[in-house]
């Protein structure tokens, strides 16, 4: 798996990697691609199966995309340890996320876990970020999760055409 980002070429393949440098623009994690990542930039992430150690945390503006045609060809599964278990933290203004299949944020045992597949704000931590703005989420399938997106005093918040199942606490 490869991920790819716009910092000189603006374009991803995900079968020829020749045209890109390996660290540069051609990543093999997402959190990695988000860090290097301009503002405002884009992250293409290849289909695949990605099983996060840590939260993908997206604390600048940019877009995320996965597969908006077939978004279970991207798989982001959560963490399996620790408290901090979401798949995907927003913390910055003006982010898009859209065309991944995000699961497995909950401790099954455990109703208010807390944990969410998309969290926007993170109200529930001293690190809070409340008053994020133009978040759009579009077109995922979000299952299995405690809570499917968790928004804490965001507003403008833009979620269409997403899938939204079997979250142990809520779907949103």
């Amino acid at each position: 798996k490869v991920i790819y980002n716009d910092t000189l070429y603006g374009h991803y393949s995900e079968i020829d990697s020749g045209d890109h440098i390996w660290r540069y623009d051609a990543f093999n994690n997402i959190q990695e691609a988000v860090d290097n990542t301009a503002l405002q930039g884009q992250v293409y992430v290849a289909a695949g199966k990605y099983d996060l150690v840590e939260p993908v945390i997206i604390d600048k503006p940019l877009t995320l995309t996965g597969d908006i045609t077939t978004p279970s060809n991207v798989e982001v599964n959560a963490p399996i340890l620790g408290n901090d278990r979401d798949c995907f933290q927003i913390r910055s203004n003006n982010v898009t996320l859209q065309g991944f299949l995000i699961h497995d944020a909950a401790d099954n045992s455990d109703r208010n876990d807390g944990n969410a597949g998309i969290d926007i704000g993170q109200g529930r931590t001293p690190t809070a970020q409340p008053g994020l703005e133009n978040i759009s989420i579009l077109k995922n399938k979000i299952n299995n999760n405690a809570y499917g997106i968790y928004i804490y005093g965001a507003k403008n918040i833009t979620i269409a055409n997403n899938e939204i199942l079997n979250s142990l606490t809520a779907n949103i």
